[in-house]
């Protein structure tokens, strides 16, 4: 499982954030658990400890958290206490933990035709709920930098993102 307090409030994960290059994230983690093309050019998927990183020419444009595929993350209080986030962790319920632990967010996004809200923390963090059910319920919590892909990219970012 993975802490992602210092995430939700910086952006960071262990030690790394969008926008470094692939050598300099490696630098870092030293290993990937499991790497692989994401049959584009110049598109790469790389696992670290249930986190996904991916690269394009070779700079980090997208860490993600998927809930729904397993991804096992907690936020650690002052108090060493562990609050387990699930894809069953609700909108609301995830909302009090931040404001708890003084994490300031914000409504970023809805996206009705796909029954979805999108948070964004003061880490520019974002936590995708679903709410397909009566109550809204987290997916994947994602920090993305694509802004200035080409079209064609950002696209499958968007679909890496939504899938």
């Amino acid at each position: 499982m993975t802490n992602i307090f210092e995430f939700l409030k910086t952006g960071f994960i262990y030690g790394t954030t969008v926008g470094m290059s692939r050598k300099e994230v490696l630098n870092i983690l030293k290993t990937f658990d499991d790497a692989g093309s994401l049959n584009q050019p110049d598109l790469f998927s790389h696992v670290f400890k249930d986190t996904e990183f991916v690269f394009y020419e070779d700079e980090l444009q997208l860490i993600n958290f998927d809930l729904d595929k397993g991804a096992q993350v907690y936020l650690e209080t002052e108090d060493h206490q562990q609050i387990v986030f699930t894809p069953q962790t609700s909108l609301y319920s995830f909302c009090e933990t931040l404001d708890a632990q003084e994490i300031a967010w914000e409504f970023y996004q809805s996206l009705t035709g796909m029954k979805q809200i999108t948070l964004m923390t003061e880490g520019e963090t974002l936590a995708f709920f679903s709410f397909e059910d009566e109550i809204p319920k987290l997916e994947k919590i994602q920090l993305v930098l694509a802004a200035t892909l080409p079209p064609n990219i950002q696209e499958r970012l968007i679909n890496i993102v939504m899938r």
